[in-house]
C-alpha cells in the first residue's frame, strides 16, 4: 500500500505524521524554455515544529543576508550559507534520528535532489526512504471524494478549499522574479529586503503544507 493511500485511510496517523514531519521547499529560477533541467536551487527552506531555517545555496543569497537593513538580525537567525548536499545531510540525519518524514510538495524537490546528487547517490537513496509528497496525499484524498477536488492540484488551490478565505502570498508564482531581483542588486542592504520577502514566502509554503495535511486529516475524521 502506497504511503499516501495508507495515510488517508488512517487520519489519526496522518495527523501524527503531519505534526511531526520536517517540511522542505526549494526556491530557484525554474527550468529555462527549451531546457530539460533547471539550474540548481538558490535556497532550501526547512520547517519542523516552530523552527525555520533557510539554507542559502549561492553567493548572491548569502550576500543579501549580510546587509545592514532592519531584517538583518532575523535573517541571521534563519539563513545559513550551506550547500545543498550539506543541507540534506543535516535534514536527513534529523529525520532518521527522530523518526520524522521529510515532506515536500510535488515531484519538484525529488527531481532537484536527484539532479544535483545523482539518482545513485547514497544521500538520495536515504531521501527516498524518508520523503512524503504532500501533493500525493491531497490528490489521493480528493480523488477518493474525501475532500473537495480542485481544478488544479496546486498547493494554493487545496488551501483555498481547506482554508476558506485563504489569500495566497503576494510572491505566489513570482519567486523566480524575486530571485532575479536579488541577483541583480549589487548592494546587500537593498537586496536584503527582497531576500526577507522571499523567505517569508518560502516559510509560508512550508507551513501551508502542514496546515493542508492537518485539515485534510480533520475532515476525513469528521466523515468517519
Amino acid at each position: 500500500m502506497k504511503i499516501a493511500t495508507k495515510l488517508i485511510s488512517r487520519p489519526k496517523q496522518l495527523t501524527k505524521v503531519a505534526n511531526k514531519a520536517i517540511y522542505i521547499d526549494f526556491e530557484g529560477l525554474g527550468t529555462p524554455t527549451g531546457s530539460d533541467e533547471a539550474p540548481d536551487p538558490s535556497l532550501l527552506g526547512v520547517v519542523f515544529s516552530d523552527s525555520y531555517t533557510a539554507f542559502l545555496h549561492d553567493e548572491d543569497m548569502h550576500h543579501a543576508a549580510r546587509g545592514r537593513a532592519t531584517n538583518r538580525q532575523r535573517l541571521a537567525r534563519a539563513a545559513r550559507r550551506v550547500g545543498l548536499e550539506a543541507a540534506l545531510v543535516e535534514v536527513l540525519a534529523q529525520a532518521e534520528r527522530e523518526d520524522r518524514y521529510v515532506v515536500h510538495y510535488s515531484k519538484h524537490e525529488k527531481e532537484m535532489i536527484s539532479q544535483a546528487l545523482g539518482a545513485d547517490h547514497p544521500l538520495y537513496e536515504r531521501f527516498l526512504r524518508r520523503h512524503l509528497d504532500a501533493k500525493s496525499v491531497l490528490k489521493n484524498a480528493s480523488g477518493n471524494g474525501l475532500i473537495q477536488r480542485p481544478e488544479k492540484h496546486r498547493l494554493v488551490n487545496y488551501a483555498s478549499i481547506l482554508e476558506p478565505g485563504y489569500v495566497p502570498h503576494r510572491l505566489n508564482g513570482k519567486a523566480a522574479d524575486k530571485i532575479n531581483t536579488i541577483k541583480g542588486q549589487p548592494r546587500a542592504d537593498r537586496a536584503q529586503k527582497h531576500l526577507a520577502e522571499l523567505l517569508d514566502y518560502n516559510l509560508e509554503d512550508c507551513l501551508l503544507m502542514r496546515r493542508c495535511l492537518l485539515e485534510t486529516a480533520r475532515v476525513i475524521r469528521g466523515r468517519g
